[in-house]
């Protein structure tokens, strides 16, 4: 009896340590396989990259930049630092009339606010974008329903291209989140997602010692979600990137905006590196 007892033991035993086996090594092939695609996102076709990139922000007779957003294009260029081997120059007070325009191959333009462009800066953006610029639309206030800056900003685009033009999403297999970091599941989620509080009561109470207290109540909008980038493009060349995810409000961030500065980086090198781009020119 005793020796079935002492058999019965060593098998229990013998098949635990073969199931703790198995677990350790498909944990093991698990988390390979995560390394595996965590590496595969920093793949980058143009790791090696090199040249100068001269890009600006833009303003307007009618149009600023948000005072708050006030390091958005010192990031970039951070970030282009610290990831590639690309020199860049910028101009944080470019105006949209300015002839200097025509040799910027990257152009933001941002705003929280409506505006109207001139019709000189509308002919100068037109001439710009059909001979070879790139701009990049970005709305700041991406998680309000169709803000000002918003339509100010497609608006903007109708006026300089007319109304046959059309702002249309981007595929995920375009070179943008491609170019030299790998945005496989596409662009990275801004600011859209931040909850947004629409109205704040504040109700003063009396309590039952007889003192003041405030009572606050909030309606908070909840976040919504882009999937996409849009963009214009003229020919076969991407000229317009209109982004409704208010990546400027991360960009300007000094921490937790990783995913966001890497996707500016394409952004940026896809604007030095595309044919038919000024860059491409120079």
């Amino acid at each position: 009896m005793k020796k079935l007892i002492t058999v019965h033991r060593n098998v229990f035993l013998l098949s635990a340590i073969l199931i703790i086996t198995i677990l350790i090594s498909a944990c093991s092939i698990i988390q390979f396989k995560y390394d595996t695609v965590q590496e595969k996102q920093g793949v980058t076709p143009n790791k090696n990259i090199r040249g100068t990139l001269n890009m600006a922000l833009a303003w307007g007779q009618r149009l600023s930049p948000p005072r708050q957003y006030s390091r958005v294009i010192i990031n970039l260029k951070d970030a282009m630092t610290k990831w590639t081997d690309v020199t860049t120059i910028l101009d944080d007070h470019l105006m949209l009339d300015s002839p200097k325009l025509h040799k910027m191959p990257f152009v933001l333009v941002t705003t929280d606010k409506a505006f109207e462009l001139t019709s000189t800066e509308r002919g100068n953006i037109k001439k710009y974008l059909t001979n070879g610029g790139f701009m990049v639309l970005d709305n700041p206030e991406a998680n309000a329903d169709r803000s000002q800056a918003e339509s100010s900003l497609r608006k903007m685009l109708r006026d300089v291209l007319g109304a046959g033009s059309r702002l249309e999403p981007i595929s995920i297999s375009h070179e943008i989140y491609h170019c030299y970091f790998d945005f496989t599941d596409g662009p990275p989620i801004g600011s859209e997602n931040r909850k947004r509080v629409v109205r704040r009561d504040v109700d003063v109470e009396i309590g039952p010692d007889g003192k003041p207290t405030e009572k606050v109540s909030e309606i908070i909008k909840l976040p919504k979600q882009v999937r996409y980038l849009e963009g214009i493009f003229i020919g076969d060349r991407l000229a317009v990137v209109f982004s409704n995810k208010g990546y400027v409000v991360n960009w300007n961030d000094m921490s937790n905006n990783e995913a966001q500065l890497k996707m500016g980086v394409n952004l940026m090198v896809f604007a030095l590196t595309q044919p038919g781009g000024i860059a491409s020119e120079e």
